[in-house]
């Protein structure tokens, strides 16, 4: 990130006048999140699912949106949950279409055991280096080569505001992945991730493997409020500063090299990676649709 680019205080984020009563008390949640160790910073490892040290950092844990499908079998999905609807991995229902403003995108990638189970066999933070120390460009595995389907997966991970200041991360995979790419065109076109609201839902979808729901995304006519943009912005590049040490880590522990990270301007420079857990349970691939 570009050290021209400076996060608002916490100070100033609680002095904002313009926000509701309900996003004045998830504020005070939301930078709580970001209120480990003693720098008050997140640790470089816990963001992204892997090693966390004992050294007093706060890993940052974030509830995962997902599509309730016929097929779910998750312990955690509310018994209320009808098909199509977005639940969290906290046990919450969402509305939809739901009102969120990124603050981080980025493509991952990620290779479950050929045996069948769940156990991840490799796995890329950046979808450039994998968890084996091999190039994602030089692997066999790799989620598409020639037009055809490998056995490993591409992921498009992102973590959203929504306009009642909640966090969360949302992971477009599957038949979802091309929904994800959609949010990283619109975001490219922008002059910063926190400039522009836009509408998650769902979306019904039918083929011979049966019915289904993916994600689906729109660019919303509002504008964020000028209160929410500040907040969106701290969370934001706090993120940013999370994504590069952890990178840093990944790279030195794969005795990999660190990428050249693009200056301020693009969707690679201002979107974070920041991950709750490895994924286990999301949206099912149902071939090209």
């Amino acid at each position: 990130m570009s050290t021209e680019l400076q996060a608002p205080s916490q100070e100033a984020l609680f002095a904002l006048d313009n926000l509701t009563e309900v996003q004045q008390e998830m504020l005070e949640t939301l930078l709580s999140r970001f209120g480990g160790g003693e720098s008050g910073s997140i640790a470089p490892s816990g963001p992204v699912g892997m090693d966390v040290d004992d050294e007093g950092y706060s890993p940052l844990q974030l509830p995962v949106i997902k599509i309730k499908q016929k097929m779910t079998s998750d312990p955690g999905c509310p018994e209320e949950a009808k098909e199509g609807d977005f639940y969290t991995t906290s046990g919450d229902l969402l509305s939809s279409p739901l009102s969120i403003v990124p603050v981080a995108l980025w493509k991952s990638h990620i290779k479950w055991d050929e045996g069948g189970g769940r156990d991840i066999e490799c796995q890329s933070p950046d979808a450039k280096l994998g968890s084996i120390n091999l190039l994602c460009k030089d692997c066999p595995d790799l989620p598409w080569r020639n037009n055809e389907k490998q056995a490993c997966g591409n992921v498009m991970n992102a973590i959203v505001l929504t306009d009642t200041l909640a966090l969360y991360t949302v992971r477009f995979a599957g038949s979802s992945f091309k929904t994800g790419r959609t949010l990283g065109r619109f975001l490219r076109s922008q002059t910063a991730l926190w400039a522009r609201q836009f509408k998650l839902s769902s979306e019904g979808r039918q083929n011979k493997k049966g019915s289904f729901f993916i994600y689906d995304i729109a660019a919303s006519a509002e504008a964020p409020t000028n209160d929410v943009q500040e907040v969106a912005k701290y969370v934001t590049i706090h993120l940013a500063e999370a994504r590069k040490s952890f990178l840093e880590e990944f790279y030195a522990r794969t005795k990999g090299e660190l990428p050249d990270v693009p200056a301020e301007g693009g969707v690679e420079s201002s979107t974070i990676t920041v991950e709750a857990s490895p994924a286990s349970d999301d949206e099912p691939d149902f071939g090209d649709m």
